[in-house]
């Protein structure tokens, strides 16, 4: 039986990661979103759980090129796959509220469409949906991020040095960058001419 629990947001030391580097000194456990770290608490209990992971790549402070990272796929909730009488184990979790609510039939398995209205693909669609999203951005490597970036093409940024300062251009795409040089954006500015900026050069507007 499929349940809906709530975790608290945020992160937390990741109590299940080494606590010893490679040549045995003591190391502090990175931190990990809550979500995460449920879902691998509920499984080494015996119970199957799924959050979902979605990918994104963003710019951290003056550095031009994009980090990763996972982030969960439904914010602060996950899907628990337990026998009735597992939910007692389940409530001792930390970070997971202790009441779940039952996936009914419908919701779990979707409903087709019915008088024009669209079909409801349901949480198991939703749940493969994510899951095929993510095995596809696991395959984008370092050089072919323009599809992943935190910018969507035709999104508005607004440009906040250079000549061109306070201007608002629309993203286009990200361009490889040569050996010798960072990567850039290539942008439409007003009146559709085309432009490359440096990464620090612009933001969302």
């Amino acid at each position: 039986m499929k349940y809906l629990g709530y975790v608290a947001g945020g992160v937390c030391r990741d109590t299940h990661a080494p606590t010893k580097d490679c040549e045995g000194r003591a190391i502090r456990p990175p931190m990990i979103r809550k979500q995460f770290w449920v879902q691998e608490e509920l499984r080494r209990l015996g119970i199957t759980a799924w959050c979902g992971k979605r990918v994104e790549f963003k710019r951290l402070g003056k550095d031009r090129n994009w980090t990763r990272f996972d982030v969960p796929a439904l914010p602060n909730y996950i899907v628990l796959d337990m026998a009735p009488d597992q939910m007692h184990i389940a409530t001792q979790v930390d970070h997971l509220m202790p009441t779940f609510m039952v996936v009914a039939k419908n919701d779990l398995h979707g409903v087709a469409a019915d008088q024009g209205k669209a079909a409801h693909i349901g949480l198991l669609g939703f749940m493969g949906a994510v899951d095929a999203a993510f095995e596809a951005a696991e395959r984008v490597d370092a050089n072919s991020r323009a599809e992943v970036t935190e910018y969507k093409k035709g999104q508005e940024l607004r440009v906040i040095s250079g000549p061109f300062v306070d201007m608002l251009v629309k993203f286009d795409r990200l361009v490889r960058a040569p050996h010798d040089r960072w990567q850039s954006l290539a942008v439409e500015l007003p009146g559709g001419i085309k432009a490359q900026f440096d990464p620090l050069d612009v933001r969302s507007a």
